[in-house]
C-alpha cells in the first residue's frame, strides 16, 4: 500500500519483489499483467450490448 500512496509502478514494484520473481520471471509477469488477454472478447461484449 505504501508504494502504491507513492505513486510507484506496479508491475516495477511486483518484478522487483523477492517473493514473486522466486515463482516467475520478468517475462511471465509481463504476460500476466498483459491486457489484451483480458480483453480478447470486448467487441462480441460490446456488440451484445449494442455499444
Amino acid at each position: 500500500m505504501t508504494k502504491w500512496m507513492e505513486g510507484a509502478d506496479f508491475k516495477t514494484n511486483i518484478k522487483k519483489g523477492a517473493d514473486i520473481s522466486k515463482y516467475l520471471t520478468s517475462d511471465e509477469v509481463d504476460e500476466c499483467l498483459h491486457y489484451d488477454y483480458h480483453l480478447r472478447y470486448i467487441d462480441t461484449i460490446m456488440a451484445r450490448f449494442c455499444l
